[in-house]
């Protein structure tokens, strides 16, 4: 059973059959994406239209599935239990009825990915001046960016679109606190670029990556016709270790599909498997591809075992050659499918077979085997190998729109068990992307449980308490805090302390209503209390001087407001705990004392 975590993001289990599906609203689209498979099924179902020299010119003339057609899947899905689904072309942000499809997702009860490659999104459409804007406003739970390049001219020669497009959108949906997938294709003209793809992702708010190695599908059927296209594993590995070291350091899960194992043997946990296994969260479980078919058919589940793979894709041992004419020949000892993928004579005795998804024998034929080496042993149990059962952040879900999925990716990266209540609020770069909090949920005793770890977290970083007499006497000089934030901070407490306090309560109000916007502590203010120097932001020992403000005011009226802006602050502290100055340690351990004490008197109902 999945369980929800306290970021509005599901726990899918490892072990069990995805609840998501894709709704294919047609091939039209109008990108040229080098290694698009998609355009040769345009082709196929145009009844031979566009030749090599035009690969994507049937995609021109694709036509659309109806809104209509659309809808109905969308309902005959949630009909059979789907939870999720990804929207795909073509590319879908050119459907008039998208906006439509995601609110029927939404009265559904269904969250909703949007596959992109993010050219159109900051263009009218929906009926607003950006298409993104009627999206959010549907409802989209969550997109998926394809990100090819790290440059221009890279992302155009890939796909003949705009990069700074796609970035636009994303930067538009990080001033929102809106989280998002990305989506790389590796092939022979990125594979150096892979980390600094990495660092694309990494610096904006992707909480999932995803890499694809190229599928050599369809027109794709001899090694002279994917020379150039298709990289060498040997040259994947390097680049693609960095660019996984790059996202994990950063708290943004990974995932790989179309890679044997052994082909990156340090990342195996990162590795799908076997495709067609539907264990993954994203997983497709309906019919897929088949945009030009019926709804009832589109939307029909998969028949798919709990512990294998499809039975289209199940292992099938034996020894057989395969003869490509003048290409050559494959020696295999098993396959997957009518030799869909292979197993050459080097994998006979290989532990990790059975969750491995094999090679591609015009791969063989190109690359030959270079870099492969046969496992001894893979612990696991089908159809996931042990370490992929373990890396749970590749097996979170989201499911609202602002759920707080790094926060979530932090959680299980901790340690919380599958399940189990987490607080993913104090973690991730919350000074450069602060919290936004919308749909946060208190979820009962565990979720207090996590949110108390999370403080200790913090205070075994920080050391001990400073006396209170101390921090009392440090806050009240503005020496100890330069600038004219420290220079307010000083003269507040000081009336604070004079008989009501009420004109000093009154400019603190403004204060907090500011901060419950911004959820940042400025190095000066300006007469209506905004930031004067919107990037002066960054310094802690801030937070923590006007933390200390807000207990003091909480303690004076009991007014939850200033508690409620006290806990936010205090997340932003703690996840930046590290990096306290060394002088105002001991102040903010002081004050998650005072934190513990006061909502310690709340869950008790006794006295501050």
């Amino acid at each position: 059973m999945s369980g929800v975590l306290g970021s509005d993001a599901l726990f899918h289990p490892p072990g069990e059959l995805s609840r998501s599906g894709v709704l294919d609203v047609g091939l039209k689209c109008a990108h040229s994406c080098r290694f698009c498979y998609y355009s040769f099924m345009a082709e196929a179902a145009s009844g031979g239209k566009g030749q090599p020299s035009g690969q994507h010119a049937a995609l021109r003339h694709a036509s659309f599935r109806s809104t209509e057609d659309s809808l109905r899947i969308i309902d005959l899905m949630a009909g059979h239990g789907l939870i999720n689904f990804d929207i795909t072309g073509g590319e879908p942000t050119m459907h008039k009825g998208l906006p439509d499809m995601v609110r029927r997702a939404r009265e559904r009860g269904m969250s909703v990915r949007v596959i992109t490659l993010g050219q159109f999104l900051m263009q009218p459409g929906g009926g607003r001046e950006r298409l993104l804007d009627a999206l959010l406003e549907a409802g989209t739970t969550d997109f998926l960016f394809s990100l090819h390049s790290s440059t221009e001219e890279g992302f155009h020669a890939a796909t003949r679109g705009s990069l700074k497009k796609v970035l636009a959108a994303m930067d538009a949906l990080d001033g929102l606190g809106f989280q998002y997938s990305a989506n790389t294709v590796i092939h022979a003209g990125n594979v150096a670029e892979l980390p600094d793809i990495a660092r694309l992702s990494a610096a904006r708010g992707v909480y999932h990556h995803n890499f694809i190695v190229f599928n050599a599908y369809y027109r794709w059927d001899s090694p002279a016709s994917i020379a150039g296209l298709q990289a060498g594993y040997p040259d994947i590995k390097g680049p693609l270790e960095r660019a996984v070291e790059i996202l994990s350091a950063a708290g943004v899960a990974v995932t790989i599909r179309y890679l044997p194992l052994c082909a990156a043997p340090e990342l195996v946990r990162h590795i799908v498997g076997v495709v067609g296994v539907h264990h993954d969260p994203h997983e497709w479980m309906n019919r897929a591809g088949n945009s030009d078919r019926e709804p009832e058919y589109c939307a029909e589940p998969l028949p798919v075992p709990v512990d294998a793979p499809r039975h289209i894709y199940a292992l099938k041992r034996g020894e057989r050659r395969l003869d490509f004419g003048a290409d050559g020949n494959v020696d295999i000892v098993a396959e997957r499918g009518d030799a869909f993928k292979v197993f050459p004579a080097l994998c006979r005795n290989c532990a990790a077979m059975d969750y491995c998804d094999g090679l591609d024998p015009k791969y063989i034929l190109l690359h030959g085997l270079s870099g492969l080496a046969p496992f001894a042993d893979m612990p696991g149990s089908l159809p996931l190998t042990a370490s992929r059962r373990a890396y749970l952040p590749a097996f979170l879900l989201k499911r609202e729109p602002l759920a707080d999925m790094r926060g979530a990716v932090a959680g299980v990266l901790q340690g919380f068990a599958p399940g189990q209540a987490v607080y993913p609020y104090a973690s991730g770069p919350l000074l450069e992307r602060p919290n936004t909090y919308q749909f946060a949920q208190c979820t009962g005793p565990g979720f207090l449980e996590a949110w108390r770890d999370s403080r200790r977290r913090a205070l075994a970083a920080l050391g001990p308490e400073q006396a209170p007499e101390r921090v009392a006497e440090d806050i009240s000089s503005a020496i100890i805090l330069p600038g004219e934030s420290g220079v307010l901070f000083a003269a507040l407490r000081r009336g604070l302390a004079r008989n009501d306090g009420s004109e000093a309560l009154e400019l603190l109000d403004r204060l907090v209503q500011r901060f419950e916007v911004t959820k940042r502590v400025y190095g000066s203010y300006a007469a209506d209390c905004r930031a004067a120097d919107k990037g002066d932001y960054l310094r802690l020992d801030r937070y923590v001087a006007f933390g200390v403000l807000l207990q003091e005011a909480y303690v004076k009226t009991s007014c939850l407001s200033y508690l409620n802006a006290l806990l936010k602050l205090l997340d932003t502290v703690c996840a930046r705990a590290a990096s306290v100055p060394e002088s105002w340690r001991g102040k903010a351990a002081w004050l998650l004392g005072r934190e513990a004490d006061f909502v310690a008197a709340l869950e008790h109902g006794g006295d501050k």
